[in-house]
């Protein structure tokens, strides 16, 4: 019986990790294709009481060093072209220039708020790398903001059609609890430079997706962020920001030279913003058939251990 209930733990415990043979990294297998990515801040200008830094910003070896990562191997994992510039940005809104994954062997970048009467007796350019670490460590003034920021740069598996992901975070307020952040939208774009934007403001992060999005699925998106931003108006009109994705890729006319009408990109929503791998609603096509995989090795376990059960049964037939 010890081999049997070996067999069936073995069954409950491989189904879901072969299912879930996306946890393995992006293209591991068959290879990957880089994707960039890119972030810009809105909703700063809401806040003008407050002063916005965003820290640290770049995985240097004195930071991955200070960070306890061994052994740190300069310049492999680190980006050391800035070791002498200040390990820290004052946010506007816009563009953001760089940041660091969490899956960095550095701390990732951390979004920060101070009351701005108590930044102007803060000279934050004067403190080394150390003290600056320990500033935004320990400060009990600072506002924190959980924001996990996306990997960059971003993989996917060979064969994807994604070329690009640009996200937009929108800080909604500042309180003694800290500040409150959300993905606001993500644009996708494609290998043929066509691009999708989900408005994401109070769901999951969505995972990468392997091809452009079926109308149904942007479309829940788009009727659930509507809900959340009926709920959360927008005190005063945001300032203009430029686009940093180049210029949509025009439609070419069909065989017979009518032209193909555009579809505007449709929008969906986001909320508590996680790591890679949200609800599902932007999952990629080999998830589908790491779950197929999954199924039929369970099936196939279960199948030798009702075989075990049945000889051994018949076993004992015979034998009494």
């Amino acid at each position: 019986m010890r081999a049997l209930a070996g067999l069936v733990w073995l069954a409950l415990v491989l189904c879901p990790v072969v299912a879930r043979g996306d946890a393995l990294p992006d293209g591991e297998l068959v290879g990957q294709v880089t994707i960039t990515a890119s972030a810009e801040i809105r909703g700063l200008a809401r806040f003008p009481e407050h002063v916005f830094y965003l820290f640290p910003v770049y995985c240097t070896t004195p930071l991955a060093a200070l960070d306890g990562a061994a052994p740190v191997i300069p310049g492999l994992f680190t980006a050391d072209e800035y070791a002498d510039r200040p390990n820290y940005l004052e946010l506007h809104d816009g563009r953001l220039a760089a940041w660091i994954p969490e899956e960095s062997i550095c701390r990732g970048s951390v979004i920060y708020a101070l009351a701005r009467e108590v930044a102007a007796g803060v000279e934050l350019g004067k403190l080394s790398l150390t003290a600056l670490a320990e500033f935004f460590a320990g400060d009990p003034r600072l506002l924190r903001g959980e924001f996990v920021f996306l990997d960059d740069p971003l993989v996917a598996a060979r064969g994807s059609r994604l070329r690009g992901v640009h996200e937009v975070i929108r800080v909604l307020g500042v309180d003694s609890s800290g500040i409150s952040i959300v993905l606001d939208a993500a644009t996708y774009r494609f290998v043929d430079g066509s691009e999708q934007t989900l408005n994401l403001g109070h769901t999951r992060r969505p995972d990468l997706p392997f091809k452009p999005l079926r109308p149904e699925k942007i479309a829940k998106y788009a009727g659930s962020y509507a809900r959340w931003e009926a709920r959360h108006p927008r005190d005063m009109p945001e300032p203009a920001i430029a686009s940093p994705r180049p210029p949509e890729i025009p439609v070419s006319p069909g065989p017979a030279q009518t032209p193909v009408a555009k579809v505007a990109p449709a929008t969906v929503p986001a909320g508590p913003v996680g790591p890679m791998g949200g609800d599902g609603a932007g999952a990629s096509e080999p998830f589908g058939r790491a779950w197929v995989l999954g199924i039929a090795v369970g099936v196939a376990l279960l199948g030798g251990i009702a075989l075990l059960l049945r000889r051994r049964v018949g076993g004992r037939a015979r034998n009494g």
